[in-house]
């Protein structure tokens, strides 16, 4: 019994499902294409670059975890990181299924309601959501020439 509460700590479940889902991330941009084509960053680029920082500071979180579960005072596990990591795993699963335009307002949308006290003014939510979304596609699409993945491309 000792076992199981030691290792069922925020500081040590959230780290491992972030690298889990790390992990996972890394390995989807992996397959979405080479991380640089024709000598420009492609739509994995950005991708890859956040697994390969995200991974040793997961590791790092969970190695403090690890080291803090012995002591008597260590937090018992937390929802809102888990339901976090969760969100951030199912957005990265259907990015690449159902595309940008789709995922990234419901995602945006979810954190600001997620993170607000007073969960009013959804139609607002609901717009900045969209025009978050529209800022991020234009910058990438146009600027950089990063195409996303979406569904009239698959």
């Amino acid at each position: 019994m000792i076992f199981r509460n030691r290792f069922l700590r925020s500081g040590i479940i959230v780290p491992l499902f972030l690298l889990i889902v790390t992990m996972g991330y890394l390995l989807e941009a992996l397959r979405m294409a080479p991380m640089v084509r024709n000598d420009i960053p492609s739509e994995s680029f950005y991708p890859i670059i956040l697994s390969i920082l995200m991974i040793p500071l997961c590791l790092r979180q969970l190695v403090v975890g690890l080291r803090d579960s012995s002591s008597s005072d260590a937090r018992e596990l937390s929802k809102p990181p888990l339901i976090i990591a969760l969100v951030i795993g199912i957005f990265i699963f259907a990015f690449s299924k159902i595309g940008f335009l789709v995922t990234a307002p419901l995602f945006v949308f979810f954190f600001m309601l997620f993170f607000d006290d007073k969960p009013q003014k959804i139609g607002r939510k609901i717009i900045s959501a969209i025009l978050i979304t529209a800022f991020v596609y234009v910058m990438y699409e146009f600027i950089f020439g990063i195409h996303f993945p979406e569904l009239w491309r698959s």
